[in-house]
């Protein structure tokens, strides 16, 4: 069980890499929010989508098939910015431009890939 659970987490962190890398080319600005010395979950990738209001890319991604969320997980229910993302130091306005966005070992590149254009057209837009 311990070496399918490193496996699994070996490529979800190298799928969440890769992603993060085709964001970075294809929308100015975007940064990851997290700022732990401990790293992160593999497959989570909170990001700062600069200009965006993030309950935005919620809908309209839902609307694309992509089920994503705005702010932290603690806060995932609220309007306001999280009380989290504004405890690690981020401003009201960074908190309300942030996508949390979460997947395991069974999404694919291709997936990822879709995700990927469907934000970066979002964005532009």
């Amino acid at each position: 069980c311990s070496e399918r659970m490193g496996a699994a987490a070996e490529r979800t962190g190298a799928l969440a890499d890769a992603l993060m890398g085709r964001l970075v080319a294809a929308i100015p600005g975007i940064a990851l929010a997290q700022n732990s010395p401990y790293g992160r979950l593999p497959g989570t990738l909170c990001l700062l989508v600069p200009g965006a209001d993030s309950q935005e890319l919620v809908l309209r991604l839902d609307e694309l098939g992509f089920a994503v969320s705005a702010g932290s997980a603690c806060s995932a229910h609220e309007a306001a910015p999280s009380h989290v993302l504004l405890a690690q130091g981020m401003s009201a306005k960074e908190a309300q431009t942030m996508l949390r966005v979460s997947f395991d070992e069974r999404a694919s590149e291709q997936d990822l890939g879709r995700f990927a254009d469907a934000l970066a057209s979002l964005v532009s837009k």
